[in-house]
């Protein structure tokens, strides 16, 4: 029998959590014996071995340290009794906590495949050669679309491109849930009147916030946008000049912090429309996450966006940086048949990327 461990320091602050629980209850299904080391458990995933070893600890501290090291040595340890010999790493950034993962689970002999998220940090958090060390220790690599492929090729050795194979990112229908009548996860009063936009994640200079707060001035009074996420890397007091500078207060509903699942449920059951006006990504799990929900939408026309959307067919694609374009769109969406149209075939986009096919192309890089 194969067996296979996900070791996620990273897991629920991310939504990670999804990902590993979506692939690895897939797997189960292949009759892999699979094994979940993070900072969650999920009771509705009770075939999936689940140990919540990485606790949530202020960084920077010396507890949080310990508790990264033990966490590991944990893993290990049940892996090396379990007798799991394959290990499944999400990659980042290569920075020393990222790169003391790789080199303590190859001192414990065991073989990684690794999920490349990001090609370089987003946050200025890479080591470009402990990267490279990294990517030489894992037997295989792994991307999920063209855009990232091609921005990795160009700086692998040709040994480690032999090593890299594209396999989607899965959707998160399995996570989607009713909102039972009459509760409220979070304290906002949806005004059937108003059109309500998210942006939705960890707030980053390259995330575009600002062309989004821009955007919300060039709308009608009639449009709310829901900030939901915490400053990862970034000042929030930027933002809140921008949105005192251009008079918008009125439009704006912050929730800047940690979004639990319940909440993050409700504001996707809720809201309108999602909004991504990213300056630069690779993939984006945020953007997988709307469809799942049948949630229309709206994004930066960077060819990892493209992927995914086709413009005015299950989605809005607008010019990257420009809040005048991003504006327009936004209103075509809501001022025509357009958002209508757009949700029907927002869902069946998700379906492409259905955690069984992608459960099957992981299988067949496992020898038994």
């Amino acid at each position: 029998m194969k067996k296979v461990a996900v070791i996620d320091p990273v897991g629920i602050k991310a939504g990670m959590n999804c990902y590993d629980l979506g692939l690895l209850n897939e797997f189960q299904k292949l009759d892999v014996e699979t094994y979940s080391f993070s900072n969650f458990t999920d009771s509705r995933f009770n075939n999936v071995n689940q140990y919540n070893f990485f606790l949530d600890v202020k960084k920077g501290t010396v507890q949080n340290t310990l508790n990264f090291i033990t966490a590991h040595l944990r893993a290990l340890a049940k892996c090396r009794k379990n007798k799991v010999k394959w290990v499944i790493l999400h990659l980042f950034s290569s920075a020393p906590k990222d790169y003391f993962s790789y080199r303590i689970i190859k001192l414990f002999g065991l073989k990684i495949i690794t999920i490349i998220h990001d090609v370089e940090s987003l946050s200025n958090e890479d080591n470009v050669r402990h990267r490279q060390k990294m990517y030489n220790w894992s037997q295989w690599l792994v991307v999920h679309n063209r855009t990232s492929k091609d921005a990795v090729s160009s700086s692998l050795t040709i040994e480690n491109q032999k090593k890299l194979v594209v396999i989607p990112h899965g959707n998160y229908i399995p996570f989607v849930q009713d909102i039972p009548e009459g509760s409220q996860a979070l304290p906002i009063n949806f005004d059937g009147g108003l059109n309500y936009l998210l942006f939705f994640g960890q707030i980053k200079p390259v995330k575009g916030l600002d062309v989004l707060l821009k955007a919300m001035a060039l709308l009608p009074q009639n449009y709310r946008l829901i900030i939901a996420g915490r400053p990862h890397r970034d000042e929030f007091a930027r933002y809140e000049a921008i949105i005192k500078e251009t008079g918008i207060e009125n439009k704006i509903i912050k929730l800047i912090r940690f979004i639990t699942d319940e909440e993050r449920n409700y504001l996707f059951k809720k809201t309108d429309a999602l909004v991504l006006p990213y300056r630069k990504i690779f993939q984006s799990g945020v953007l997988l996450l709307s469809v799942s929900y049948g949630l229309p939408v709206i994004a930066s026309d960077l060819p990892a966006n493209k992927e995914i959307i086709i413009d005015q067919k299950n989605g809005m694609l607008f010019r990257d940086g420009s809040p005048d374009d991003l504006a327009e769109k936004i209103m075509y969406l809501f001022d025509n048949t357009a958002k209508e149209d757009i949700t029907k075939t927002t869902l069946e986009s998700a379906g492409l990327f259905n955690w069984k096919n992608i459960a099957a192309k992981y299988f067949d890089l496992i020898p038994e």
